[in-house]
């Protein structure tokens, strides 16, 4: 949850820095990851940070179980047992 918070932060600063004549400089956006993906715009990194929420959107749309369960979906139901036998 608090991704998404930060994704869309994120896409209000690309979204004010393009308002405001800043959209095709380079943004800086990703720090030393830059090196591997390159320069970004603020324009770009906006379409990235749409990919990413999209992503969110969909990871939370498919998971099986409530937000806050503690174990993880992808671990299975733990096995119950009753004095030392499955249930």
């Amino acid at each position: 949850m608090s991704d998404t918070v930060l994704i869309l932060a994120f896409m209000a600063n690309n979204i004010w820095m393009i308002r405001h004549g800043a959209g095709r400089e380079p943004c800086g956006c990703f720090g030393t990851f830059e090196e591997f993906l390159g320069t970004l715009s603020a324009e770009n990194a906006l379409w990235m940070d749409m990919g990413m929420l999209a992503l969110v959107w969909i990871i939370l749309s498919y998971y099986p179980r409530t937000f806050f369960d503690i174990r993880p979906w992808f671990l299975g139901e733990p096995v119950q047992t009753i004095h030392g036998q499955k249930a």
